[in-house]
């Protein structure tokens, strides 16, 4: 899915009449909000943006690379952390475009073992299990999710080349988890909340 930018001709309106002109720069904003796509940090429910579907990335940016290494960043500094992140989708910095990050192996936390994806899709999902789930989005609360045991996601890197990853388990679990993140899904609807102290 594609989002139509606003004409130039609807965002250079100019006129002495203050209603017109505070409509053109607020469309001059809407514009540049989707040209130059700038992170606002991590984002928590109810943001609206996170149950927005993510527009395709049609051209990857000097300002979508700083949004997936500014992603890439936050997955580092808090690595340590009692719930530490392995994935992080652009609409969890306020941005929905379709950009994934997450870490090609969980248990080697390095910017080396990070991947980025755009326009990711999933395929080949099998052996369905209900999993425990939680969200960086949604703090403090974790929710019983059905997710496939095995799973394939397809997409291009920031370079525009080809990608293609497999997932058995916690890896097929990331994959579906940021998938659903992109299509404006959250767990919180997907799922069923586990009672608080289970």
């Amino acid at each position: 899915m594609t989002q139509k930018k606003p004409t130039k001709k609807v965002a250079v309106l100019t006129t002495e009449d203050p209603i017109k002109e505070t409509l053109a720069h607020a469309v001059e904003r809407v514009t540049a909000d989707l040209e130059h796509p700038e992170s606002s940090g991590l984002i928590t429910v109810p943001n609206p943006i996170l149950r927005k579907k993510s527009t395709l990335v049609t051209k990857v940016t000097p300002a979508v690379r700083k949004l997936a290494d500014e992603m890439i960043d936050y997955m580092l500094e808090h690595k340590n952390d009692p719930v530490a992140p392995v994935s992080i989708s652009a609409p969890q910095f306020g941005k929905n475009i379709q950009l994934v990050v997450f870490y090609r192996n969980y248990m080697f936390k390095e910017r080396s073992g990070i991947e980025t994806i755009i326009n990711p899709v999933l395929s080949k999902l099998r052996k369905y299990h209900i999993i425990r789930e939680t969200c960086l989005s949604i703090p403090g609360r974790a929710f019983y999710v059905r997710r496939a045991r095995y799973a394939k996601i397809t997409g291009q890197n920031l370079d525009g080349n080809s990608r293609a990853y497999k997932g058995n388990e916690i890896e097929a679990q990331v994959f579906q988890h940021e998938v659903d993140h992109l299509n404006g899904i959250l767990i919180d609807e997907s799922g069923e909340m586990v009672p608080r102290g289970v």
